[in-house]
This record gives structure tokens, C-alpha cells and sequence, in this order.
């Protein structure tokens, strides 16, 4: 699936997700453009999570529709809309400890290009024609060129993190979904993710859920504000800074981050 002028990169259709008696999602409905950088953001428990589970395909809607580049993707499941060009990066990682860096990198890229597991995955690469080069170049990109032969278990938490989204780039993706990428970095890998993801964006659409309120100010184009399952509020970061409904269900006021 493809960009099409006029047609929104990524576009929900009052998504709703209850389990049980309880409404996780409630009719939420958004729509963005191809090349935004989008922020989701709102208190813990607002239902942030389970939107973008809908979004990636891990989770059916119970009600409302999905759509990416103007194609219905509802129920598809996370296997067919990865291969239609959106990938998740997960705030907790999903990383093969016992493997290297770039055999992670190769798996993902596999993965995406041809489904389900086959066994010539487990053939070596120079049997496969372009994997090297393309995963060296995402090595490059994610500040890991030097590590490609490390294993994970040896890796630092930020440069795990690093690899985290560069196996969601890796699948070549039009749209990104990043689920808390700043999640337990010190202030030195905040500052390296936050230069990553200004370098990522360009060419593809970014969603971002983030807890940190000054990095979502920072690179965010719109932000959309959810509350107990509900759109709260959609703008700019200084329409969004300026909205007393999202200062009070959020922001608590004078607070410029979220209580963890």
C-alpha cells in the first residue's frame, strides 16, 4: 500500500474495544496525513495502548474500521499489515538475547518481505541477495554500525532501544507506530533517541505515544489527547499546551510531565 495524494496515511473510524463490560476504546476516530509526525498522548489507563494494538492489528476493534493509504486493514492481523507498510516498535523489547544485532535485523527484515516463518531463514546470507548491505545501512542509521556482531545480552538498554526501532524500520515501513520509545533512557540516550527519530521520520508517517511532555512538544506536528477511552482534544502542540481540557484531565496544570 502506497501514499496517495489526499488520502490520509493512517485513518481509524470510531474504533471502539471493549472487553467485557468494559469500554478500553470508545468511538475514537483520527486522521493522518501522509509525512506527520503524530503524538498520542493522555493519562494512564486513557486507552492509549489498546488503540494502537487496533491500529498494528495485535487486536481486533469491536467495533469501527481501520484504514492505511485509503486501504481497509480491520482484522487483518499484525503479519498482512506489516507487509502493507506499518510496523510497531514496542516499549518493551522484542529482541532474540540470544542472537547478534544483525542477525535480529535480518530476521525482521525477512519477516516482513515474505510472511511466515520458512526455512531458509536459516540459510546464510550471502545466499540472500541485498540483506547484508540493507542491514548495514539500518546499522548506520540507528548509531549500531559497530556492533552488528554483538550479541544482546551484551548490549547497553539505550542501544537495545536503538535496535527496537530499527527492527520496525527495518520492515520498510510507510507509517510507524512507536509505543514509548523513551521508556527508561537516561537523559544522554533521550537526547540520542530523540536525533534518531528526527533522521527516521523523513519519507514515512510517525505516531508517537509518549509519557514525556517536553519531547512530545518538541517533535510532535499534532497531538491527539486521549481520555478514558475518548478523544479529548486534537492540535498543535501550543493549541494542545493551551487547551484547559487537556490541562486538567493531563497535564495537572502547571505539570509538564505525567506521573510514571
Amino acid at each position: 500500500v502506497g501514499a496517495r495524494e489526499g488520502v490520509p496515511a493512517l485513518e481509524a473510524r470510531n474504533l471502539t474495544k471493549s472487553f467485557g463490560g468494559i469500554h478500553a476504546v470508545r468511538g475514537v476516530s483520527l486522521s493522518i496525513p501522509a509525512g506527520e509526525f503524530h503524538a498520542l498522548i493522555g493519562p494512564n489507563g486513557a486507552g492509549k495502548s489498546t488503540f494502537f494494538s487496533m491500529l498494528s492489528g495485535e487486536q481486533a476493534p469491536t467495533s469501527g474500521e481501520e484504514f492505511l493509504h485509503g486501504r481497509n486493514i480491520t482484522g487483518l492481523g499484525v503479519t498482512k499489515i506489516c507487509q502493507l507498510g506499518l510496523s510497531k516498535s514496542y516499549q518493551i523489547n522484542q529482541l532474540f538475547d540470544g542472537m547478534t544485532v544483525a542477525s535480529n535485523l535480518h530476521i525482521a527484515m525477512l519477516a516482513s518481505e515474505r510472511g511466515p516463518f520458512r526455512m531458509d531463514l536459516l540459510r546464510p546470507i550471502e545466499h540472500i541477495p541485498g540483506l547484508r548491505t540493507a542491514a548495514h545501512e539500518i546499522l548506520g542509521a540507528i548509531g549500531l554500525d559497530g556492533r552488528a556482531d554483538v550479541h544482546i545480552g551484551d548490549l547497553s538498554y539505550g542501544e537495545k532501544r536503538r535496535l527496537e526501532i530499527g527492527l520496525a524500520v527495518a520492515r520498510s515501513p510507510s507509517v510507524l507506530l512507536l509505543d514509548e520509545p523513551f521508556a527508561g533512557l537516561s537523559a544522554p540516550e533521550r537526547k540520542e533517541i530523540t536525533a534518531l527519530l528526527r533522521q527516521l521520520r523523513h519519507g514515512r508517517t510517525v505516531v508517537l505515544i509518549e509519557h514525556d511532555m517536553e519531547i512530545v512538544f518538541e517533535l510532535a506536528d499534532r497531538i491527539s489527547v486521549l481520555s478514558e477511552g475518548q478523544l479529548l482534544a486534537q492540535g498543535s502542540p501550543s493549541e494542545i499546551q493551551q487547551d484547559e481540557r487537556v490541562r486538567v484531565a493531563y497535564l495537572g496544570g502547571v505539570k509538564t510531565h505525567e506521573p510514571a
